[in-house]
């Protein structure tokens, strides 16, 4: 038997929460990535872009799912302006400046 929550409006402001840190997290990733990209092999950056491509590509479905779910659409911009950030940023790293 799955166990209910006593109060659903409690969850849901906990998922939120949790939702809101992951996209927090997302933006420390990305600044990190920026910081210290220069100072990477190529394979450690490969490694590293493949891996925050990866991050943003789970965080942006569970963004639509969540903000699909309770009518949240705000939330999907930061999480979309970061994604393009990024793809920006490995466009620039790999192929303009070698």
């Amino acid at each position: 038997m799955i166990p209910q929550a006593k109060n659903p409006s409690t969850a849901g402001r906990t998922l939120q929460k949790f939702l809101l840190y992951l996209i927090l997290i997302n933006f420390v990733l990305m600044g990190l990535y920026i910081l210290y990209m220069d100072g990477l092999g190529l394979a450690t950056n490969m490694l590293l872009s493949a891996l925050l491509i990866l991050y943003n590509l789970l965080l942006c479905q569970l963004v639509c799912l969540r903000a699909r779910r309770a009518g949240d659409g705000y939330i999907i911009y930061p999480v979309v302006g970061v994604s393009i950030a990024l793809c920006t940023l490995i466009l620039y790293r790999f192929i303009i400046s070698p």
